[in-house]
């Protein structure tokens, strides 16, 4: 310990010549500098092997990786498979951006040549890896005649002597991308119901606990909830077919969408619908209701859907929960039924 600091001394000790002589030498050298250079030595060598290992582990997941110096645009791709390298692109050279665009010409699919060809222009993607930030871009490339999903991830990095890099990783995402569009197919089937093209119970679901999460959270904003039941359905089933009953069904829809022009129309049940009306909906909601009842006095008279309809407003600070308010605007689509059946 010199002071409060570590340092590695060499010491080595001999007997004198003299046999009879009953000393020994000692000599002590500071050897504090040669040791800690033998330890950065392997430190750094152990770093690389890592660096080595993670790389060829991501290679792996990667079509390709590059190091591209940021300030010479040189660069040296990494790895690559053999799927990428049949694309005949550079392996390492100068120029990186300006090779970039002169492959993506060459290879990606005509539709994606815009927003490929705008990735690498070096002016616009430097400033989005500021602050450490990762850049991710998505586009298709002609590989076998066929168009390809691949993703470019670009971070920046400094390396240990301060030199600006940055690292392209490719990779291909096509089965992701395929699953991901499948599963949108069925997500907006799953939203839409069959028989009128409106929203389905299973995205009111989905509305509903949004609703809930708002309010809860203190997000809420003005809303009213509209409840509507056609009539007479059962008895055109029952006498003019089921046929006849899903036109009935389809007719009512279309007048609850027409009426509430800004708002999400959902259907709930087989005859039932809800409306959740927000904005300008929200604002018009006692004329709309008003019109509704308007179309329901003429359509009596020829022949027409009818439609009950029951609204209630949400109550912040009273209504903690969707339900109350729907259950406001059941009871009052009720009182509505009983008058229409009332006034034949």
């Amino acid at each position: 310990m010199f002071g409060n600091q570590v340092n590695y001394v060499a010491m080595k000790a001999t007997r004198l010549s003299d046999e009879n002589d009953p000393h020994i030498v000692i000599g002590v050298n500071n050897i504090n500098v040669q040791i800690q250079r033998q330890l950065d030595y392997d430190a750094a060598r152990a770093q690389s092997d890592v660096y080595s290992r993670i790389a060829q582990a991501l290679a792996r997941e990667y079509y390709s990786i590059y190091m591209v110096n940021a300030e010479t645009d040189e660069f040296i791709e990494y790895s690559s498979n053999a799927a990428y390298q049949e694309l005949q692109v550079e392996h390492n050279g100068v120029e990186f951006f300006k090779n970039c665009r002169r492959n993506v010409l060459r290879l990606v699919y005509r539709e994606d040549l815009e927003k490929a060809l705008a990735v690498w222009d070096k002016d616009r993607l430097m400033p989005e890896l500021e602050g450490g930030r990762t850049f991710s871009t998505t586009y298709r490339l002609m590989i076998d005649d066929e168009p390809v999903y691949i993703n470019c991830k670009v971070i920046r990095m400094v390396d240990e002597m301060n030199r600006q890099h940055i690292i392209v990783a490719v990779s291909n995402v096509d089965e992701q991308m395929k699953r991901e569009r499948e599963l949108t197919v069925v997500r907006e089937k799953a939203n839409k119901d069959a028989l009128t093209g409106v929203k389905s119970k299973h995205a009111y679901v989905d509305a509903v606990a949004e609703l809930n999460t708002n309010i809860e959270l203190g997000r809420g904003v003005p809303f009213s909830v509209v409840v509507c039941d056609v009539n007479g359905l059962k008895a055109v089933n029952d006498t003019l077919g089921h046929h006849a009953g899903d036109k009935l069904i389809q007719d009512a829809s279309r007048l609850i969408c027409e009426t509430f022009k800004h708002s999400p129309v959902y259907r709930v049940g087989g005859d039932e619908f809800v409306v959740i009306a927000s904005g300008q909906d929200y604002e018009q909601r006692v004329v709309l209701i008003s019109e509704m009842a308007e179309r329901n006095r003429h359509n009596r008279e020829t022949g027409g859907v009818v439609i009950a309809c029951g609204t209630a407003d949400w109550r912040p600070g009273e209504d903690d929960r969707f339900e109350a308010v729907f259950d406001r605007a059941d009871n009052a689509m009720y009182e509505n039924k009983t008058q229409l059946k009332i006034r034949r």
